[in-house]
């Protein structure tokens, strides 16, 4: 997507400030959350209505405000990036329309972080699915493909009833084909989920209707009956990773599977302890701390002793230049190839 005789350095300026205001926003969020969750200045049931309706309702759109400022910020970077491609192609002009500019994607993420990071590009619009495909090139001539899913209220088609039916363990079918329509037959795939994105992957996986290699979730909650290599990130305080628990199918005995199942790691993020957040807080802002310490105990021996070292191997298939990327639509196989 070129813009026509823009400058990119004005467009990577305009990036920088957004994610500036996101990041105040997202600062501001924390901090009064933090507020309102002392119940020593407020108590009775005019506050407990007061915080259902912050947590539940206010917090959530002033959440879904910070997404939208990412992606404007990503927005504008791609395009400085593609209107440098452009100008570099006709030999340094800025005014001509360049409808086939190369696109740079960069490098896949190495570690969970990042691919928390990714999640939250997904953009979330009328015609979003919450499914993006991203297409990787090791370098040796191999392709494989990363697909990311967002969590409920991430996309118009990632809803309460979806995440019902998630559950339960119903397969999202729709989604499923358009996935087989975007990634080759035996292709080697990894599904990265958030919450509601996570139990989505997990049905993908047991499906075995794609060649899926790994799976991630970020407070998801486990299917005890997957086949499939896996990192469950959970953090201490969330109650989504349980909330499954008791409903009939694979989730029926998801949170007593996760006190014993090697490939679940669980831990407290920095400034998210359980004793003073909420479990919606947590499990909205928690894992962006807890993942860069996954990234750390991975590189040496700590949140699993040695397992995340381990677990993390699986990941390094998925290494590589990123050639191509989907955010698959409700209208069709494919949305914009950002």
């Amino acid at each position: 997507m070129t813009v026509d005789g823009a400058d990119p350095e004005q467009l990577r300026l305009a990036a920088k400030q957004l994610t500036q205001a996101a990041d105040q926003l997202q600062g501001s969020v924390k901090s009064l959350s933090s507020v309102i969750a002392n119940a020593s200045f407020w108590r009775g049931p005019d506050s407990d209505r007061f915080r259902s309706q912050w947590h539940g309702q206010s917090a959530r759109s002033v959440t879904n405000a910070v997404d939208a400022l990412h992606n404007a910020a990503n927005i504008l970077r791609r395009n400085a990036d593609e209107q440098d491609n452009a100008s570099k192609a006709d030999g340094g002009g800025t005014g001509a329309k360049h409808n086939a500019a190369a696109k740079n994607y960069g490098t896949a993420p190495t570690g969970l972080h990042g691919m928390w990071d990714e999640i939250h590009k997904v953009p979330n619009g009328p015609d979003s699915t919450g499914y993006r495909v991203v297409t990787v090139d090791d370098g040796h001539g191999h392709k494989r493909y990363i697909v990311y899913i967002v969590g409920t209220g991430g996309s118009s088609t990632q809803t309460v009833l979806s995440n019902g039916d998630a559950a339960i363990g119903k397969l999202d079918e729709a989604q499923v084909k358009r996935l087989e329509a975007l990634i080759p037959k035996g292709a080697d795939v990894m599904l990265v989920g958030y919450s509601q994105g996570g139990v989505d992957a997990q049905n993908i996986a047991a499906s075995h209707r794609l060649n899926v290699q790994q799976v991630v979730t970020f407070g998801s909650p486990v299917r005890q009956d997957l086949d499939v290599p896996a990192i469950h990130l959970q953090a201490n305080g969330d109650g989504v990773p349980g909330s499954a628990a008791g409903l009939p199918g694979p989730y029926f005995w998801s949170a007593i599977a996760s006190d014993n199942d090697p490939e679940v790691f669980r831990g407290t993020a920095e400034n998210y302890s359980p004793s003073n957040h909420l479990p919606l807080d947590i499990h909205s802002g928690a894992y962006g701390p807890l993942s860069s310490e996954f990234d750390k105990e991975a590189g040496s021996s700590g949140i699993g002793g040695g397992r995340a070292a381990t677990a993390a191997d699986g990941l390094t298939k998925f290494h590589g230049t990123v050639v191509d990327q989907v955010d698959v639509a409700k209208s069709g196989s494919g949305g914009a190839g950002w």
